[in-house]
């Protein structure tokens, strides 16, 4: 029984000393796989040209009614 748990102890560092350099070894490396982007997904686009702003005239219809 004792030799069971000592290997299982053993068993549990190793793979705990193993996710660790692994994680150690890909986390830097997630900068390289995705980068960031060189140009935005979506473009804002500038105002071609300043207008004057429209003017409304407003009409009377109670003569249709």
């Amino acid at each position: 029984m004792r030799r069971d748990h000592n290997i299982f102890h053993w068993a549990l560092i190793a793979s705990l000393l193993l996710h660790l350099v692994l994680i150690f070894m890909i986390v830097p490396g997630v900068g390289n796989i995705w980068p960031q982007a060189v140009e935005p997904v979506v473009q804002i686009q500038q105002p071609e040209t300043e207008s004057p702003p429209l003017k409304f005239e407003f009409v009377d219809l109670a003569e249709d009614r």
